[in-house]
């Protein structure tokens, strides 16, 4: 089957972005005052009440879709410190789950990876620690038990009051595990066994300790003070169950560790020393439980040690493999395709990470997990399972909550995961007609089951809650998670759609400098623009460098930039140029060096794009180019000889249908294309005079930029660049000083050699001396210049000065304008095309040089 047209790509991502519009009106009205979030509409808003989870997903959905501060713009927030200290403060439980519990856990690590990864966390000073360094959160794993076979035998033998009533409050199922275990003689399996039972007795003590008051003083006969004191202001709530832990600690001491605070990143570091610390309730660890944390820890970019991430590949290898075999052997019973999509996400972020060697990884990672290609199969197979309504159906529960039922992995949290791990350019499956019409079905579920904007509360229900489903209710945290699939979405296709318009118009990619060894592609840290010889601009009554000029005024504002960044947000900086100037200035390969300098692709248009076919043709072919271009992000444009296509409107010169409405319809096009900032683009022509004005003003073209030849002091002292050479040797050395003593005395001809183009220079010294291979090229002309006499050099520029594009003898009608003795003062003087033609004065291409010179201006 073929690939998904581009019509049938943009229109998907048009249906999710009419979608996306909503997403401020959607999740504002579940906002609370202190800018966390409830789930229902009318859950009611109580005072130091956290719904941790809920304000993770909707806090996710508006970092990673960029509109936090969109969001918070009227209560003058700009950085997500305060909301984000208030969910860590809260106690992190969930719908009748445990303290940090890992579900909660995660979803708040996962919740700072989105915040810090689009920098909404401040630091006071460069030095200042990251949020995930400092202090924060008083958490342990497995209530801090710390021995807990001496632990599991008092409260066995419950000899004191305290010991007997924890026993008596634990489960049967715990007491008899915990009976069991005490009991065993297998030494081979202790670790695991000790593990297993830490688990299962810390789940039952904080249910015990999160159900009610429990202090009695002949009970907890141990209680410390300073616990008493806590007890004294008659605590409730989450306050309750905090002191209710401390008599634990405090009656056993050796038992239990005292709580401590701990950072982000020491509690991803615990959480991922065991696959099964993602344990929840009785329920084994969750695959997509998993991928959530590791996607915290990649986004909030925290290192783990080289075992931990050994322990995490090597569950998910054996997760995924488990799950995949089910699915292809259509074991219905114990089949869960969604656990199996899920693990191939995990997998993936895990190769992806392994692979770039980042946060402690190895290569050694990588070689655990399936192969992309395995991987990629897994999915096409889950897509098979989709509904015709666009859903999965739901197979096996990730966890139960105490007072909410079964929680599901939703359809969409599903898919943003999908999406953003094989959504990648190295991945195929966006090459697949099958998956897009997948996502398709998705997107129309959206449209079809959104709930109507014309209500008090619009967005999206995830099926899991009947009341709210009965009412039409939707909830801020499902509405949240179908915002994160479709700006996935959206962004992934527009990848693809790039990649799709690169190859349609043969881009060049970024141009890696050789360094050292010829079969090495190595970068240089020297930028590429250096490597052309460099030209003088007028600009504002100064005369800089054009190197300086494009690399301050474009390439530094934009060097940290790329496809991705400028999609979500475009920088309002110049990034635009008309370059003007004789033919053989260096127009296009200044281009592709300013491309090269930011690391982006580069598309050539011609004249010939918008020529092809018939002349009815034109018409759609400037919508279909622009069309393109505008769906480009991280590239430099170039507008390459369209001098016929934008010519003025005005004077004698008659134009054809064709160049008429191509320059009026490049108006428009062009203004939206600058307005969009997130290409950088070029045109060039031959004759900057013959364009439309109005293409030429603000608003179209930041920089008008006359191109001149390499200054004469380029061409001499930097010899070694007219042969490609990264560096001068003695050879361009003697070379060059030669030239400097032929020219030293004689002013006409330091003029006519200062006009010489780049290639016109270059031409003239194979005249001397030449070669195939660039060493003994150099070497002869060294040798060729050491023998000539002044006079026999003058000669050889007399002659070949007879062939280059600017001669300066074509100056001399000029004096009947302006008086000058050197090309250096004709360069101050001030006059224009005009002024020549009232004159009656030929216009020869060094007299529009020289003219076109005075019309280079910055104007953003």
């Amino acid at each position: 089957m073929s690939e998904p047209s581009l019509p049938t790509l943009r229109n998907l991502r048009e249906r999710a972005r009419i979608l996306l519009k909503s997403i401020l009106t959607d999740l504002q009205p579940f906002a609370k005052s202190d800018g966390t979030f409830r789930r229902k509409p009318d859950s009611p808003s109580i005072e130091d009440d956290v719904n941790v989870t809920t304000t993770c997903s909707c806090l996710m959905a508006l970092a990673g879709t960029n509109n936090f501060r969109d969001f918070y713009k009227k209560q003058k927030v700009n950085e997500a410190d305060p909301i984000f200290q208030t969910m860590v403060d809260a106690p992190w439980m969930s719908s009748g789950l445990t303290a940090n519990n890992a579900f909660t856990t995660t979803l708040v690590l996962r919740t700072f990876g989105f915040l810090e990864e689009e920098k909404l966390l401040k630091r006071k000073s460069e030095g200042d620690r990251s949020i995930q360094e400092k202090p924060l959160k008083a958490w342990e794993l497995h209530l801090g038990i710390k021995d807990v076979l001496l632990l599991a035998k008092k409260l066995k033998d419950h000899a004191d009051a305290a010991s007997e009533f924890l026993w008596l409050s634990l489960s049967d199922k715990t007491r008899h595990d915990l009976t069991k275990k005490l009991s065993t003689t297998d030494t081979s399996s202790k670790k695991r066994m000790e593990e297993e039972l830490k688990a299962t007795l810390a789940l039952d003590l904080r249910r015990i300790i999160q159900a009610g008051w429990i202090y009695d003083d002949k009970t907890f006969d141990k209680a410390s003070d300073q616990t008493k004191k806590l007890i004294d202001t008659k605590p409730t709530g989450y306050k309750m169950a905090a002191v209710n832990h401390l008599l634990l600690v405090d009656q056993y001491p050796k038992e239990f560790a005292r709580p401590v605070k701990l950072s982000l990143a020491e509690i991803a570091a615990l959480m991922a020393t065991d696959a099964n610390n993602f344990s929840i309730n009785e329920y084994p660890p969750s695959a997509a439980v998993l991928y959530w944390f590791v996607d915290g820890v990649a986004r909030g970019n925290i290192n783990l040690t080289a075992p931990q991430w050994t322990e995490l590949c090597t569950w998910a290898t054996k997760e995924f493999n488990h799950e995949r075999s089910l699915a292809v052997a259509e074991h219905d019973a114990m089949m869960d395709p969604v656990a199996m999509g899920m693990s191939a996400c995990l997998c993936a972020r895990l190769r992806a990470i392994s692979e770039e060697t980042k946060l402690g990884t190895s290569k050694e990672h990588a070689a655990i997990l399936p192969s992309t290609v395995e991987l990629e199969r897994s999915v096409e197979e889950l897509i098979l399972k989709q509904t015709k309504s666009g859903i999965f159906p739901k197979y096996f529960p990730m966890f139960h909550y105490q007072d909410a039922g079964s929680n599901f992995c939703f359809t969409f949290e599903l898919l943003e995961a999908v999406l953003h791990e094989f959504g990648r350019n190295d991945n195929k499956l966006l090459n697949s007609t099958e998956f897009i019409q997948a996502l398709e079905k998705a997107v129309t579920w959206c449209e079809n089951n959104r709930y109507s904007e014309t209500a008090e509360y619009a967005g999206w229900n995830s099926g899991g809650d009947l009341k709210t489903v009965r009412r039409e209710q939707p909830e801020s945290w499902a509405t949240a998670v179908v915002h994160m699939f479709l700006w996935e979405l959206a962004s992934v296709i527009s990848r693809r759609i790039q990649r799709e318009i690169l190859r349609k118009y043969k881009a060049r990619d970024p141009k890696p400098r050789q360094v050292g060894d010829s079969t090495k592609t190595k970068k240089s840290d020297s930028p590429t623009l250096d490597g052309l010889l460099d030209i003088e601009i007028a600009l504002q009554n100064k005369t800089p460098n054009l190197s300086d000029v494009l690399r301050t005024r474009i390439i530094e504002n934009y060097r940290s930039q790329n496809e991705m960044t400028l999609r979500r947000k475009p920088i309002k900086k110049p990034l635009s140029a008309l370059l003007f100037g004789p033919p053989g200035t260096s127009k296009t390969e200044t281009s592709n060096a300013v491309a090269d300098d930011l690391n982006w692709p580069m598309v050539e248009i011609t004249p010939s794009d918008f020529l092809k076919g018939t002349l009815a043709n034109i018409y759609l072919k400037a919508d279909e180019i622009f069309d393109d271009l505008m769906d480009l992000s991280g590239v430099v444009v170039l507008f390459d000889e369209m001098d016929a296509l934008v010519q003025t409107r005005e004077g004698e010169i008659h134009l054809d249908i064709a160049s008429q409405f191509l320059t009026t319809t490049m108006l428009p096009k062009l203004t939206r294309l600058h307005d969009q900032a997130q290409v950088v683009f070029f045109m060039a022509t031959n004759f900057q005079d013959r364009f439309d004005a109005a293409i030429k003003r603000a608003g179209r073209f930041d920089l008008l930029l006359c191109m001149g030849p390499p200054k004469l002091s380029e061409k001499l002292d930097r010899l070694h660049r007219v042969y490609s050479m990264d560096s001068e040797n003695e050879h361009t050395k003697k070379a060059g000083a030669a030239i400097k003593k032929y020219i030293k005395d004689v002013p006409e001809m330091q003029d006519q050699l200062a006009l010489y183009t780049f290639g016109e220079y270059k031409a003239f010294l194979r005249t001397i001396a030449d070669a195939e291979q660039v060493d003994e090229a150099v070497s002869k002309l060294d040798d060729a210049l050491s023998r000539l006499d002044p006079s026999e050099f003058q000669e050889r520029v007399n002659d070949y000065s007879q062939y280059v594009t600017l001669k300066l003898a074509e100056l001399e009608p000029l004096r009947k304008l302006v008086k000058w003795k050197k090309i250096s003062g004709l360069k101050k003087k001030k006059f224009t095309l005009k002024d020549v033609e009232k004159e009656n004065i030929p216009i020869s291409p060094i007299i529009r040089y020289f003219c076109d010179r005075q019309e280079s201006k910055e104007q953003y």
